[in-house]
């Protein structure tokens, strides 16, 4: 399976740029967990077994993937109707 190519922006990049960064990653990242389910749902089908390591693994996975998405999603709270930065709301 093939992994999405991450873009990342130059140096001194304009802030758009960050932002349209940040979209393409967070679509390749749902695109990545949805090949993933179908993936891991073909191996079952097929009746392969998981070994305890991986589902260790991938449970540890999941688990920062969820922290990241409640992070992403606290930093977007953080943004007004219009799009800025709510004053005093970084660090």
């Amino acid at each position: 399976m093939r992994r999405p190519r991450v873009r990342r922006p130059a140096a001194g990049a304009s802030p758009a740029a960050h932002l349209d960064t940040a979209m393409s990653e967070v679509h390749a990242a749902r695109v990545a967990m949805r090949n993933a389910l179908l993936e891991l749902d073909q191996a079952l089908s097929a009746g392969e077994r998981v070994a305890p390591q991986f589902r260790r693994l991938i449970d540890a996975e999941l688990s920062g993937t969820r922290e990241e998405a409640a992070m992403l999603t606290a930093l977007l709270i953080t943004v007004d109707r219009d799009g800025r930065a709510l004053a005093g709301s970084r660090p």
